[in-house]
């Protein structure tokens, strides 16, 4: 029901999904064995699978991946990208504008991004890309054999081990990235240099690294401005977790304290596997205490 309305009958209703500005409204239903959105009462046409549906902010285009037997769709507005052998469902994302959509692929063995301006690869495999700022231009971090590197704006940047967890600022300007140094953990943090992205106008130049014992993944953050970088770092030898801002030191955690919490705080326990909502709020505070908002 939407307002007080029923719709027609389905043999399933799934991910109910309203727009920003909750003027919208979507959702998935199944219907004669075959999968619909439903997109403000008007149907899409069947599919034998659909994935999570996205609303963009401004626009208020909505997408999604689909598929019809072993090939499957991105789907944005109705109109369909594709077919490929697969669409990462979780990839999909809008530019700020709400106007253009990024999502990673396969065909075969080989992985894809596709974005406004084509298609980028093959890769052995990829992270989610994002869009550069206000551009159509986007960045991601990709594998070929041993070698993994980020992709920005078309450029391949500097080859680095395991490399995962890349983090844009919000002003589309700055990057930081995990990767593994012999046995340490290293993070790479690099400017977006070029004027305007977009057509290989830019590119990533190396600014600093910092290496330690470990980098928990997830707590990697940019200062609002993305003039500071904090994180959440490891020594061995010590057994503590640091708070690190801009590459020094801020504060020491005791992981034996750590551990005791984890029985009232649950969240914490994602610290060891780098998804800790705490641990990452907290490095955002600090950044926002450095930098006065």
């Amino acid at each position: 029901m939407v307002d007080g309305l029923e719709s027609e009958p389905y043999q399933d209703v799934a991910d109910l999904a309203f727009s920003p500005s909750g003027k919208n409204i979507a959702w998935t239903a199944r219907k004669n064995d075959k999968w619909k959105v439903i997109k403000n009462g008007a149907e899409s046409e069947p599919w034998d699978r659909v994935g999570p549906l996205f609303w963009s902010a401004k626009r208020e285009a909505l997408a999604y991946a689909s598929g019809l037997g072993k090939e499957e769709w991105a789907v944005v507005d109705a109109t369909a990208i594709g077919p490929y052998d697969g669409v990462m469902p979780e990839s999909l994302t809008f530019n700020s504008q709400g106007a253009a959509v990024a999502f990673a692929a396969r065909r075969g063995d080989a992985f894809w991004v596709v974005d406004p301006e084509g298609e980028k690869g093959p890769f052995e495999s990829v992270e989610p890309p994002q869009f550069l700022g206000d551009s159509n231009a986007t960045i991601f971090v990709a594998r070929r054999a041993a070698a993994t590197f980020w992709v920005v704006d078309g450029h391949h940047g500097p080859v680095l081990a395991d490399a995962t967890g890349l983090v844009l600022s919000a002003t589309g300007r700055k990057l930081m990235i995990l990767a593994r140094w012999g046995s340490k953990t290293e993070l790479v943090v690099a400017n977006i240099t070029g004027k305007e992205c977009g057509e290989g106008r830019c590119s990533a130049a190396v600014e600093r690294s910092v290496r330690h014992d470990v980098i928990l993944g997830g707590t990697p953050a940019w200062s609002r401005a993305g003039e500071h970088f904090g994180y959440i770092a490891g020594n061995a030898s010590s057994r503590l977790l640091m708070l690190m801002i801009d590459g020094r030191w801020k504060a020491d955690i005791d992981v034996r304290e750590l551990m005791a919490m984890l029985t009232i705080a649950p969240d914490l326990a994602g610290s060891f596997l780098g998804d800790s909502v705490v641990l990452a709020q907290w490095v955002k505070a600090e950044l926002a205490l450095v930098t006065g908002r």
